[in-house]
């Protein structure tokens, strides 16, 4: 939880088969880092021996302060009934960026804005 001594810091955690360097991590990085919030873009092994049998996020909610999902109303690879029921089983329902596509660069996303907003 964040308290008034605990300084901000941000973990963007890019998606299957996507690096730190693809889409909008870094744009992201660089505006968090220019609003003083320490943000880091780390590289994950390849995921598939990890979420074969789906991700436990049993207790996530208690252990961080805010916790905000966005999905886009044109994702053509996860079902909007997929990400509500994990927004539901997190305890906050999911914000929806319009023609957004599945956030990647070829969907012309470089850029998120509603990620800073929703960072507030």
């Amino acid at each position: 939880m964040t308290t008034a001594t605990t300084r901000q810091r941000a973990s963007i955690i890019h998606g299957y088969s996507a690096t730190p360097d693809d889409h909008w991590f870094g744009w992201l990085a660089g505006r968090l880092d220019a609003k003083g919030i320490p943000a880091t873009v780390p590289a994950l092994p390849e995921l598939d021996p990890y979420i074969g049998d789906g991700c436990d996020i049993t207790g996530l909610r208690d252990r961080v302060d805010r916790l905000r999902l966005l999905r886009s109303d044109a994702d053509v690879f996860v079902p909007v009934a997929h990400t509500d029921r994990l927004a539901g089983l997190l305890g906050t329902t999911a914000s929806v960026v319009p023609g957004a596509g599945h956030f990647l660069a070829s969907d012309g996303v470089t850029a998120l804005p509603e990620v800073l907003h929703a960072i507030g």
